[in-house]
């Protein structure tokens, strides 16, 4: 499954502690002003992040590994720069990349629409409801922000930055509804 890339971002900032790690400036009170404040020199404090020097610190995070930046890309195997070639620049790579996707899953589940995902995974394999049946575990609370609501420049800066998860999530998300619409009338009264 994937996750709307800025909410992904706020939560890795947040359960990974990145504000305290890099020392940013806690008068900003909450998670959403730390994470403009680390969004507005993007380069000091991921150097920051992922320096040798705060290592025991940083759990199970290896150096110079970004928890920022195209997480979900590089998790689905997409070459971020990390202990290799970087490719989130180059379009063809990205658009083989979200084909690759499309053929090897018939189905990438959207997490803001988990619900509507859960039926069409329930309908594509031929289950019964007790085989989607779920229980919410370790959910998460804390300040954020709507990506709608977001100052336009850091949202745009984050884009930049995280632009082959902005572009899986886009993809996945237009052909989820795509598949949404192709269900008939009776998809919404499983949702409901």
């Amino acid at each position: 499954s994937i996750r709307e890339p800025f909410s992904q971002v706020q939560s890795m900032f947040h359960y990974y502690n990145l504000a305290e790690i890099v020392g940013l400036n806690k008068e900003n009170g909450n998670n959403v002003g730390l994470l403009k404040q680390y969004f507005r020199d993007i380069v000091k404090y991921e150097a920051a992040y992922q320096s040798p020097k705060v290592k025991n610190i940083r759990y199970c995070v290896p150096d110079g590994f970004s928890m920022t930046r195209n997480l979900m890309s590089f998790t689905l195997g997409f070459p971020t720069g990390w202990r290799g070639k970087d490719l989130s620049r180059n379009k063809d790579a990205i658009d083989r990349f979200i084909n690759l996707i499309s053929m090897k899953f018939s189905l990438v589940m959207v997490i803001e629409y988990f619900i509507e995902s859960l039926i069409l995974l329930r309908r594509t394999l031929s289950w019964g409801w007790k085989d989607i049946m779920y229980v919410a575990k370790n959910k998460g609370t804390y300040a954020k922000n709507d990506p709608s609501t977001v100052d336009p420049e850091l949202m745009q800066t984050y884009r930049e930055y995280s632009s082959v998860d902005v572009a899986l999530y886009t993809h996945f998300n237009s052909t989820l509804w795509q598949k949404i619409k192709s269900e008939g009338t009776d998809f919404y009264g499983e949702v409901a």
